[in-house]
């Protein structure tokens, strides 16, 4: 799969940055807007997480998670952290 990391800060025309692209990294609300108005595939952090768990990357999403709040000031509901967890085999 090949992935790019795509901003609003990008300039455009994103479109033909992300023609060879099968998905993109990306977690900002605008960044977002402007790939779903493309017709691009995205995929955030927690997306990314749980793919190197189903991989076997990584052993665990939790301490990430907790890290990701308390060290990265990384905001996510409860609700979609139990979410998470769950579709991780994890479940708190």
């Amino acid at each position: 799969m090949r992935i790019r990391f795509l901003t609003t800060a990008n300039k455009p025309p994103w479109r033909s940055r992300c023609n060879s692209t099968d998905a993109i990294l990306i977690d900002e609300e605008n960044g977002r807007a402007v790939a779903e108005q493309l017709g691009l595939t995205r995929i955030g952090i927690l997306g990314v997480l749980l793919k190197a768990k189903a991989n076997g990357l990584i052993r665990g999403i939790a301490p990430i998670l907790e890290s990701l709040r308390q060290d990265a000031g990384f905001w996510m509901s409860d609700a979609l952290r139990r979410e998470v967890l769950q579709l991780a085999g994890e479940t708190p």
